[in-house]
């Protein structure tokens, strides 16, 4: 597979994944300002272990997340944090999330619902 960057790599992608649409991200562009604290640098390099023990480990077509309590079907890594996904499960979870029956939704909604409140005092 060509390296993101290097000419071919989209192609091969929707080749591979014709139902997901393939774009390039500029990480400073979608961020746009403030220098990443200890936390970022930890979650990344924490996300970035998992993912690469994973990939030694000869698994492919798998997403590292943080902390998906409410996503089930995750595979162990190395950190009990950062469990793999299937690529599938996270298309379907992504769907999911977009029309609103994902638990993650549910329980963002549930917890910021339980702040309402809150936040005018």
């Amino acid at each position: 597979m060509h390296a993101p960057g290097a000419p071919g790599w989209k192609n091969e992608l929707k080749t591979d994944l014709p139902e997901v649409e393939v774009r390039a991200t500029v990480l400073g562009h979608l961020v746009r300002g403030g220098n990443p604290t200890y936390q970022d640098r930890m979650v990344a390099a924490r996300l970035g272990l998992a993912a690469l023990d994973a990939l030694l480990a000869g698994e492919t077509d798998q997403m590292v997340a943080w902390l998906p309590q409410q996503v089930e079907g995750g595979i162990a890594t190395s950190d009990p944090a950062n469990p793999a996904l299937h690529a599938a499960r996270m298309l379907e979870e992504t769907r999911a999330l977009l029309d609103g029956t994902s638990p993650v939704t549910r329980w963002r909604v549930a917890m910021l619902e339980s702040l309402e409140g809150a936040l005018g005092l």
